[in-house]
């Protein structure tokens, strides 16, 4: 039989530490947005504590010590990242308009944050915000921008195809982005671009497969 014995502590030192960025960074400026539900005493910004450890403290005391996490991500539908992208808390209900959200498989947090960092150093100096990124089950990667406007950019190639959307923005902008539904980059030589139920192949070289090389 198991006793279990109470002791009483003089005091309790709870000690916080800013969280600190090493590896991938998400840009979380999105996240300090008022949130109607968690804003407070923060000066405007949404902070998460997360509890990382406590130890005893010589002689009745016991230190608990506690890192502020700044959301930069939402994950899957109901999980956030921090700006390391890291998922450090679930089951929680954030608005999804404030921050980007992210979705892969299990254990692919690094990766698909490591994407959007990468897509935000190309695409933000064209004034495109990315709204979410995703990463399928297949190793296929989508993304959607503010405008509503879905890129696919599959499992083969990737780097390349990103590359290849970079190249042809000029083309791309000068149409209106709130019109297009998706672009598809998925082909060899080229894209298409899909308006609502119709699709309309854009390419210099005009070179295209009858279906995309996923």
């Amino acid at each position: 039989m198991t006793t279990a014995t109470t002791r009483t502590v003089a005091y309790l030192r709870v000690s916080t530490e800013k969280q600190a960025d090493h590896g991938v960074s998400l840009d979380a400026q999105r996240a300090n947005h008022h949130h109607p539900q968690r804003d407070g005493g923060f000066g405007g910004h949404a902070l998460v504590g997360q509890r990382i450890g406590n130890r005893r403290q010589w002689p009745d005391g016991v230190l608990v010590r506690v890192t502020e996490q700044v959301p930069a991500a939402l994950w899957g539908e109901d999980g956030l990242l921090n700006s390391r992208g890291e998922l450090f808390v679930q089951g929680v209900d954030w608005p999804s308009e404030v921050l980007p959200r992210l979705s892969g498989p299990e254990g692919a947090e690094l990766r698909v944050a490591a994407r959007l960092q990468q897509l935000r150093q190309l695409l933000a100096p064209r004034g495109l915000e990315i709204t979410a990124v995703n990463l399928d089950a297949r190793g296929s990667w989508q993304i959607k921008l503010a405008s509503g406007l879905e890129v696919r950019f599959g499992r083969r190639s990737v780097e390349k195809r990103i590359q290849r959307f970079v190249d042809a923005l000029d083309l791309i902008l000068a149409e209106d982005l709130t019109r297009m539904a998706y672009i598809d980059m998925r082909y060899s030589h080229g894209f298409a671009v899909g308006r609502g139920r119709d699709a309309k192949h854009v390419s210099k070289l005009n070179d295209f497969r009858a279906e995309p090389n996923v």
